[in-house]
């Protein structure tokens, strides 16, 4: 083979694989966790962006460039598995904290063309990150730079641009996620969403940074590797005799396989719960197509939720989610009186939620639904017991993680309660009274 391939079929086979896993990376989980879907199995079965690109790119090396090594592509997988969740916590927690070190302070509860100022450090940050980290580790497994400083002087220029990438995909959620958006749902695998409380979620915005980063890196990887001559394990003249992982490398991801290994397995209870309840969710559908399933009455907002001051908070704007089975009301209680201008999630506030479901679909819900409060496993993945308590002469569903959390069935309503930093007891008096409990 060739020292250096072809830069323009390296830079384009490259974007296009990185498109390629943008679209599995959307489409897989959809695949595996929707009901109506041929491949349905209950559970996304720990597939990532991450663990997607690595491994589609690993296909670039064994396929296009001949670099035939199974350890350098599972390295690569592992590599690009833990920079997609470095790089979201680190955007989460390190975004959240420069965008209060800057004044930002975000309403959750609104629209997400309102938060594209709010999302720009945790995205910049994330695309970033992760660029640096899946840069650095195709330079180290696949090219022949020897040198750390190398390495990492040409990993950080390009990971700028990473954040670009994923800034611009971030701001073209309402163009290319709602293309994704439609797309999903005309083949009825999207979530059971309309496209406000898509938009609303941020969906629209990560279905469109997906698309535009992973393309991206596509294309920064194969400029990079243009310019790089590549470690060849092929027999032949001219070929570059490194067949095994250098140590530095392995024990560099061994590190990376572990803490991955930490982070996801506690999570592994909680997703074989959700798994679970999946599974038993299309047993229930089983007798027919989804379309034939008995619907429930579209109440209004106000009949449902008190949208009147309790005690010393007030309303802020109510919200419907309407799916073919249920419809779920929200409506978050403040300190401020204006809807448009409402605190952020570290202020007090109350976050209530009201389900609606068809005729004796309410106990199996509030017993298999993934909200953490089922009676059957009293014990969380992330560690918060459930406790049955008896608040007001009901008895009702408790645990903290750390906020506190109260559920409870009302005949064939849910009634969900999350408190940050509030006395709960008036709350949960004027629900229950509305809503006595029936478990």
């Amino acid at each position: 083979m060739k020292a250096k391939p072809d830069p323009f079929a390296t830079i384009a086979i490259l974007a296009l694989l990185g498109l390629l896993s943008a679209l599995l990376s959307i489409l897989v989980p959809a695949l595996l966790t929707e009901p109506r879907s041929p491949f349905f199995v209950g559970s996304s079965l720990g597939v990532f962006p991450g663990d997607v690109f690595g491994a589609v790119i690993a296909v670039y090396f064994l396929t296009f460039a001949g670099v035939r090594s199974v350890a350098k592509a599972i390295g690569l997988v592992v590599a690009s598995t833990f920079a997609y969740f470095v790089a979201w916590l680190s955007g989460v927690f390190l975004g959240m904290f420069a965008s209060g070190a800057m004044g930002i302070q975000s309403n959750w509860n609104t629209d997400s063309a309102e938060l594209l100022p709010d999302m720009v450090a945790p995205v910049l940050i994330a695309g970033v990150l992760g660029a640096f980290l899946v840069l650095t580790a195709v330079l180290r497994l696949y090219s022949a730079e020897a040198s750390w400083r190398r390495v990492m002087s040409k990993s950080l220029p390009w990971s700028l641009v990473g954040g670009l990438l994923a800034l611009v995909g971030w701001g073209l959620g309402p163009s290319i996620g709602v293309l994704v958006w439609s797309s999903l749902n005309s083949y009825q695998l999207g979530p059971n969403e309309d496209i406000g409380y898509a938009a609303r979620s941020m969906n629209l915005n990560q279905y469109s940074a997906n698309i535009i980063w992973q393309t991206g890196m596509g294309m920064i990887l194969g400029i990079m590797l243009s310019e790089a001559p590549l470690v060849s394990i092929t027999a032949g003249a001219g070929a570059i005799p490194k067949q095994k992982l250098k140590p530095s490398n392995a024990f560099l991801l061994a590190l990376m396989a572990v803490s991955l290994a930490l982070f996801l397995i506690p999570s592994l209870p909680n997703e074989y719960q959700n798994m679970r309840w999946h599974r038993a969710h299309r047993e229930e559908l089983a007798a027919g197509p989804i379309s034939h399933v008995p619907k429930i009455d579209t109440t209004p907002a106000d009949a449902i939720l008190l949208l009147t001051p309790i005690g010393k908070y007030l309303p802020e704007q109510a919200r419907t989610a309407r799916s073919t089975i249920e419809q779920a009301y929200s409506v978050r209680y403040s300190l401020s009186g204006s809807p448009s201008t409402g605190p952020s999630s570290v202020e007090p506030h109350v976050d209530v939620e009201v389900q609606d479901w068809p005729a004796g679909w309410a106990k199996f819900e509030v017993e298999n639904q993934g909200q953490g409060f089922s009676k059957i496993a009293h014990q969380n993945a992330d560690g918060a017991s459930v406790e049955e308590r008896t608040e007001f002469g009901n008895r009702i569903l408790f645990k903290r993680d750390p906020e506190a959390h109260y559920a409870w069935k009302s005949n064939d309503r849910i009634v969900l309660m999350k408190f940050y930093s509030v006395d709960p007891d008036e709350f949960l008096q004027k629900y229950l009274e509305k809503y006595p409990s029936t478990f």
